[in-house]
């Protein structure tokens, strides 16, 4: 059922990189009861109740409830597999486990720039952080250009070779990357943008800092003129 597993692990997702909770137990609880209740409060959107409620439906969760009402035989209840999968999955482990969460980085780029040219980049991270790896790189959800589909299989060792390099072509998202100082915990840079890149891509950043890592990242459109 991948509607009810798709619903947890979104809000897995959120606890963790979103909420940012404190333990692990802590993080499987709030997803659980979310995941569970989140029929419950479109029910009582729809019935009138407070604006709070209705705002705590995001885009992906109807998109997701959307997906799963156009692909599920007729009569299936969502909302009881959610709650099934809830049941299913438990933590095998320590749930006063302490999460560390990464610090922040904060990056003001453009929302917008051409192939072929260049933006600026300003950042502050850690004052403590001497350096800072940046990258540009596609989108998880988008495929490199030169990467072609296929529509048939070969199992002989030309076409395998084949395979394997369009695996690794397809998992080769990074455009540009640099390692650059960092003067208490600011920078600033200009970031190259290849000719034939077009659409979104993500800037990221990573710097060390004395409790581990910070990060950041910004989206950036790619348009050709």
């Amino acid at each position: 059922m991948p509607y009810g597993m798709s619903a947890l692990g979104a809000e897995l997702l959120d606890s963790c990189f979103i909420e940012q909770s404190a333990t692990l137990g802590e993080l499987v609880l709030a997803a659980k009861q979310r995941a569970v209740h989140f029929g419950f409060e479109k029910e009582q959107a729809a019935n009138g109740s407070n604006e709070k409620t209705i705002s705590r439906e995001t885009a992906r969760q109807r998109m997701l409830e959307a997906l799963a009402r156009a692909l599920s035989p007729e009569g299936h209840d969502l909302a009881k597999e959610r709650a099934e999968h809830t049941r299913l999955m438990h933590l095998l482990g320590d749930p006063t486990l302490m999460l560390y969460h990464p610090q922040r980085v904060d990056l003001a780029s453009p929302l917008t720039a051409n192939p072929g040219s260049k933006f600026q980049v300003i950042g502050v991270g850690p004052p403590e952080s001497k350096n800072v790896k940046l990258e540009l790189a596609y989108r998880r959800d988008r495929l490199p250009p030169n990467v072609q589909g296929r529509k048939s299989f070969r199992d002989d060792p030309e076409s395998l070779k084949e395979m394997d390099e369009t695996h690794r072509a397809a998992n080769n998202l990074i455009l540009w990357t640099l390692d650059t100082p960092c003067i208490d915990g600011r920078f600033q840079c200009d970031v190259p943008i290849p000719p034939e890149v077009r659409g979104k891509v993500i800037l990221r950043a990573f710097m060390p800092s004395d409790d581990g890592i910070a990060s950041g990242s910004s989206s950036i459109s790619i348009r050709a003129q």
